[in-house]
């Protein structure tokens, strides 16, 4: 009874401080397709290029040989289950860490290519060949996004060509980027140099703001790491240098302490990762309504 009290204690607590904080969390209904979109996007923006299902699997075959191997050594599977379950957030946030790396390298190189767009442009270059110049001898974070725009301007237009690049990305900042690239290419060249001076000028405010706040999310992801590895990290070094420890963590009440611990360790991981997460701006422009997350 106690330890039901404090849960409903500290959920009471974590709902009072997000009303008051105004951050209260909304639940929204989803279904299959949607939740199997975000999952796609989310795979997209980190760039390893294999389905949802492959990541999956490889998820799963890594984790069961890491149980394996844990079982070994410490003889129950509730143990064991330690190391397997830590794999699975380390994999997933260090995925989740190479996502944010590429879009914000993708995002930091579109000024200079909006910059090397104006001065293209400016000599009487038409925008569709800009772009050609800019995806070879562009930033160079950009050339792997804009690789086959060339060969897609062979088969398909200018705005059906960024479209298929814009998909492929699946960034917000990429999408807004594009729209403005198509409806400056309609206009033609009597605006071209104002439209792309004026999306210069909010993309560089926006990724200003970015940096911010990235630089400001640092200090609490190295506080959320050393609040949920730390203390298992102690407890499985005591397991294996002390009997006397290890025998108790093998028995019952033993097992009983892992599991509680394992299911406030995954609780608390989401609610610091809610906390911590860096806001991102929703895809309004693309074929998904938001930034997805397996």
């Amino acid at each position: 009874m106690r330890i039901l009290a404090a849960i409903l204690w500290g959920a009471t607590a974590y709902m009072g401080c997000a009303w008051v904080l105004g951050i209260l969390p909304t639940l929204q209904r989803s279904n299959a397709r949607t939740n199997q979109d975000r999952r796609r996007l989310w795979l997209a923006q980190t760039g390893l290029g294999v389905t949802v299902r492959q990541y999956r699997l490889a998820i799963g075959l890594l984790v069961a040989g890491v149980f394996g191997v844990s079982f070994t050594v410490f003889g129950v599977w509730w143990l064991a289950a330690i190391p397997a379950i830590a794999v699975a957030f380390m994999i997933h946030s260090g995925l989740e860490r190479r996502r944010l790396a590429r879009l914000a390298g993708v995002r930091g190189a579109w000024p200079d290519a909006i910059r090397s767009l104006i001065a293209y442009t400016s000599t009487g270059t038409a925008l569709p060949v800009a772009l050609a110049e800019v995806a070879v001898r562009g930033p160079a974070a950009l050339r792997p996004v804009l690789a086959q725009y060339e060969t897609l301007l062979r088969l398909y237009d200018f705005a059906t060509t960024l479209a298929i690049i814009k998909e492929d990305l699946g960034d917000p900042t990429t999408d807004k980027i594009i729209e403005v690239l198509v409806i400056a290419d309609e206009v033609g060249s009597d605006r071209l140099s104002v439209i792309l001076r004026d999306l210069l000028d909010d993309l560089v405010l926006d990724l200003d703001v970015l940096e911010e706040i990235k630089t400001r999310r640092v200090e609490r992801e190295i506080e959320r790491w050393a609040a949920i590895v730390g203390p298992w990290l102690i407890v499985l070094a005591v397991i294996v240098m002390s009997p006397e420890y290890g025998a108790f963590y093998r028995s019952a009440p033993g097992r009983f302490l892992i599991i509680l611990g394992l299911m406030w360790t995954v609780g608390g991981w989401f609610v610091l990762k809610r906390f911590s997460r860096i806001p991102m701006e929703p895809r309004v422009l693309g074929s998904s309504a938001t930034g997805g997350e397996v």
